[in-house]
């Protein structure tokens, strides 16, 4: 990792995508960020229905995840989970 100057508006699409529950990679160089890729994974379909199977049984599910703390909570939420670490 290393640090680099970031433009505003870049600094700006990266907190959005990170809010939609993508991961930004930023890129550049000479020390400056010149763009940034953007990655997501997508949610199994049955993951939502799972979810609430675990809750109906009395069990609380929770997400451990080594992953940016917004894109974690995005994806617990589509799939109903409350808790991230």
């Amino acid at each position: 990792e290393r640090s680099l100057e970031v433009p505003d508006e870049l600094a700006q699409a990266v907190t959005r995508a990170e809010a939609d529950g993508r991961t930004a990679v930023t890129v550049g160089w000479d020390g400056r960020a010149r763009g940034a890729l953007m990655v997501a994974d997508a949610g199994k379909p049955t993951s939502a229905e799972a979810v609430s199977l675990l809750k109906r049984l009395g069990l609380t599910p929770i997400m451990v995840t080594g992953d940016n703390e917004a894109v974690a909570r995005t994806v617990a939420a589509q799939v109903g989970i409350d808790e991230v670490v």
